[in-house]
């Protein structure tokens, strides 16, 4: 029967709750980005708690797959950290230990969050990715609350320009007030000014009902015809005591078709990834065929087609014989045929320019698939690499807590961030194949590995930060 040891116990028990912390606080802090980047999409919107719960869910998922390489470097470094520095790392050692056979249960702890980490990526990612641009794009289409500020005119009632000098912010009744009325067109613009009024949102959140009093109404009167420009245009003035008036202005909250976003890279896996490769590939090679078939049917004149016949393979003979029929022309035929001529090699150029557009957007498609396919490989082995970082790294520095050690996993992420967004440009930009561009930053996390795997394991002077800061005191 399989049983744990001691020590496999002792370092999974020290691991397991700094690796729930860590996390916590990681997705805590990209949780603030994420707020911080759509905060003006939300302010002001009026959305209920239960669509903001919705999305801030969505988005955890989302952030989880970046969360967890940090919170695995982080909570490594801090455990071996710990370790080393209360000197059990080093009794361990010392009881003929090797750090490998320390590290081996989080070493399998690290193995199966990344296989976890792949999945949740292939199969829920996509789903809650779809989710969240759908809610975000829907708050951005929402129409704000309404809340009319003071001496400022106010844009957001689409088709109007309100303006209010004073506001009673008990009663909502405003006074000093201006409306410019464009819904028509700005040829048929309504100026509006009254003493005071008040706004109402109907019932159905479907318009808004104005109630005005003591105002002035101008209207420009619409003319079908007219001749002189000079002509005074004719304009109508009303005086009211109470007028009301009502504003198409939804207030409620609409989920947007989900169907878009679901053909979109993001909302995908990578079955249907490669399906999407497949089908892009047969369109590319439909492409290549329809070219190859208009070029090879308008290559030659037309006129070849009245002397070529089935004796005549000889290319040079074929020449010899248009310029013979076109030097026995007439000058008003020749003109005519040169005309034909410009008129086809233009319209062999322009079909030839469209289907260069067509190959190069269905090129940046594959690409762009290419690299999500390759994007959910990377950061589930990052959750790996990063391990083999915090573990040798913790032993080296033998530094505890989380001061020091949070310093130096934000450098170290931050250098995989710049490098795989780099790479991912790049790669983009079609600089670099995309198994290149997105490789890269794993490629400099394997060096890093090896680098401090065998500073750690090799007892070597290099492994004490002290060595160096003695070196450079002498320098």
């Amino acid at each position: 029967m399989f049983k744990i040891k001691i020590l496999h116990k002792f370092i999974l028990r020290t691991f397991f709750p700094l690796f729930l912390g860590t996390y916590s606080v990681c997705i805590f802090i990209l949780l603030m980005q994420f707020l911080w980047q759509y905060l003006n999409d939300m302010i002001g919107k009026g959305v209920s708690i239960a669509i903001l719960i919705k999305l801030f869910f969505y988005a955890a998922l989302l952030l989880t797959s970046m969360a967890l390489p940090l919170s695995i470097l982080l909570a490594s470094l801090i455990t071996f950290g710990n370790l080393g520095e209360q000197s059990e790392l080093l009794a361990m050692k010392a009881s003929g230990i090797s750090l490998f056979r320390i590290m081996k249960p989080l070493i399998t702890f690290s193995a199966i969050i990344a296989v976890l980490s792949f999945i949740f990526q292939n199969n829920i990612v996509p789903k809650a990715q779809s989710k969240m641009i759908n809610i975000i794009l829907s708050l951005k289409e929402k129409s704000p609350e309404l809340d009319i500020p003071q001496k400022i005119f106010y844009k957001e009632i689409p088709g109007y320009n309100f303006y209010v000098k004073h506001k009673n912010k008990k009663n909502g009744v405003l006074y000093n007030i201006k409306i410019y009325d464009y819904s028509k067109g700005f040829e048929n613009i309504i100026i509006i000014v009254a003493d005071s009024g008040k706004i109402n949102i109907s019932k159905e959140k479907q318009h808004l009902v104005l109630t005005l009093y003591n105002g002035k109404l101008y209207q420009n009167m619409k003319i079908i015809q007219q001749k002189n420009i000079n002509k005074k245009i004719p304009y109508r003035r009303e005086t009211f005591g109470l007028r009301k008036i009502l504003i198409n202005f939804d207030t409620n909250f609409k989920m947007k078709d989900e169907s878009i976003i679901l053909k979109h890279d993001l909302s995908k896996n990578i079955k249907e990834l490669l399906n999407q490769i497949k089908l892009e590939h047969k369109e590319q090679d439909n492409i290549n065929l329809t070219t190859i078939k208009y070029f090879k049917q308008n290559i030659c004149h037309i006129h070849s087609k009245k002397i070529k016949n089935k004796h005549t393979t000889n290319n040079n003979l074929l020449i010899n014989k248009l310029l013979f029929k076109y030097n026995n022309m007439p000058n008003t035929k020749k003109i005519s045929c040169l005309q034909q001529a410009i008129y086809k090699a233009k319209q062999m150029q322009s079909n030839s320019y469209i289907s260069m557009i067509k190959q190069n957007d269905l090129q940046v498609k594959l690409c762009s698939h290419h690299i999500y396919i390759y994007k959910k490989i990377s950061l589930s082995i990052a959750c790996f690499l990063f391990f083999f970082i915090g573990a040798p790294l913790g032993s080296i520095i033998k530094k505890g807590g989380v001061g020091f050690p949070i310093v130096i996993s934000v450098i170290i992420f931050l250098i995989y961030y710049i490098i795989d967004t780099l790479g991912n440009k790049l790669a983009k930009q079609g600089v670099l194949t995309a198994e290149v561009g997105v490789c890269l930053s794993p490629f400099i996390l394997i060096t890093m590995d090896i680098l401090f795997t065998y500073q750690a394991t090799n007892e070597s002077i290099l492994k004490n930060y002290k060595t160096w800061v003695n070196i450079f005191q002498k320098n």
